[in-house]
């Protein structure tokens, strides 16, 4: 079966945890990139969709795709297709409603036809489908995106398109003809910002790690064993650990107020959502001395986003970057070195590092040989899937940063030998 990944903001980050995720699994599976916003991943046998969705940090739908292919140029044929097609997979009891996405995959990437799907296109197409199936005695809705060619989770989730009488329906163009795809799950974006706001203890002003990318780092960790984040803030990585199912997590910080604070939001969850949790899982302690606290091979992946420096604004200086850089770049080869000690043989960590950004050009933190010297092995991207990342640094590391920011995000995991 073929299926289409509709990936999140930083789509590398995406395809990384897809890959990790189908791979643990032991899934036998191929993939190729249609565009920015799409991977195809084709598997011998049929994946369980709701759950890889909620496993799923960076992927906002997964569609299947079928083999029906319409004409791109031929209006008729394509209504009629689409019309058959929406048909087939609702009750037709009371008002059915469906959705329209369209993907177009990049003209240097593949060939297209000049008769794009756009958002023109795509809307015509939608009302000559709703008039067709009017006239033939149905009560019929079509929604149509806000802005653009595609439907958003919140679209999705409010007019109940995946609901028995609602069908989402995404367009993908392959020169003249269109593939079409149903999609069949939604990331739910409620969930999400439920135990993100909801939970006691949270600051959005000190820019804490999302939920959905500490989901990512946990599952390109590969591992299914204890996890330890020794930076751990208010305890976001930790809560997604266990919702995703680890049954026994590890946890620290300098600072007792964010122990304090990661114990009480993991109490918080474990009532809410019926999740295993001890108090004593978190402690205090120096990221820097993290073999006085934790045993020798104890901890299976360390997964963290550590202390990044001073918030910084547009107006700062190279000195400052540097100075910045080189107060973070003792703190992180002190972790790393202690992190060597506690970790099994084989054990990962998945860390985050911040770039600088000077004038459009990345200021990177000078540590990365001190860290392979440690005893370390850089395994953030796998050789089979490298050709279809683009963030990709020069030293085999994921770059992301939203639009704005000064200080952007670099991604590795480092296993240890």
């Amino acid at each position: 079966m073929t299926y289409c990944f509709i990936l999140g903001r930083v789509p590398g980050l995406s395809l990384l945890e897809i890959h990790a995720i189908l791979t643990r699994e032991n899934i036998s599976f191929s993939s190729r990139i249609y565009s920015s916003e799409c991977l195809l991943v084709t598997t011998k046998d049929s994946l369980d969709l709701h759950t890889l969705q909620r496993n799923l940090g960076g992927s906002i739908k997964i569609a299947i795709i079928h083999n029906n292919e319409c004409s791109l140029t031929d209006y008729e044929s394509s209504v009629s297709c689409i019309s058959d097609m929406l048909l087939a997979s609702v009750s037709k009891k009371g008002r059915i409603t469906f959705g329209l996405n369209a993907y177009t995959v990049s003209r240097h990437e593949q060939k297209v036809s000049k008769k794009t799907l756009s958002s023109k296109i795509l809307k015509s197409l939608g009302l000559k489908i709703k008039k067709k199936l009017k006239d033939e005695g149905y009560s019929i809705r079509f929604v149509s995106s806000e802005n653009g060619v595609t439907l958003s989770s919140v679209q999705t989730e409010k007019n109940g398109l995946l609901k028995e009488n609602g069908r989402e329906f995404i367009l993908l163009e392959q020169g003249k003809k269109i593939l079409i795809g149903t999609i069949e799950t939604v990331q739910d974006f409620e969930e999400y910002s439920f135990r993100d706001y909801n939970r006691p203890y949270h600051d959005m002003e000190i820019g804490l790690l999302p939920p959905k990318v500490a989901q990512i780092m946990i599952n390109i960790s590969g591992t299914k064993g204890i996890i330890l984040d020794p930076f751990c803030g208010f305890g976001t990585v930790l809560q997604e650990a266990l919702l995703m199912g680890f049954p026994e997590i590890r946890g620290s910080d300098i600072e007792p107020k964010n122990v304090h604070a990661t114990q009480k939001n993991l109490a918080w969850l474990s009532e809410k959502k019926s999740v295993p949790f001890k108090e004593e899982w978190i402690t205090q302690c120096d990221a820097m001395k993290l073999s006085s606290t934790y045993s020798r091979g104890s901890i299976d992946a360390v997964i963290t986003e550590p202390y990044l420096g001073p918030k910084i604004t547009a107006h700062h200086s190279v000195g400052q970057v540097k100075k910045i850089a080189k107060e973070v770049s003792h703190l992180y080869v002190y972790f790393f070195k202690e992190a060597f000690h506690i970790l099994k043989r084989g054990g990962v960590i998945v860390v985050v590092w911040p770039v600088w950004m000077e004038k459009h050009q990345p200021y990177f933190l000078p540590i990365y040989d001190d860290i392979l010297a440690l005893g370390y092995t850089n395994t953030t991207i796998p050789l089979d899937i490298a050709p279809l990342l683009r963030e990709v640094t020069s030293r085999d590391s994921l770059l992301y940063r939203r639009e704005g920011q000064f200080v952007a995000r670099e991604l590795f995991v480092f296993q240890k030998k």
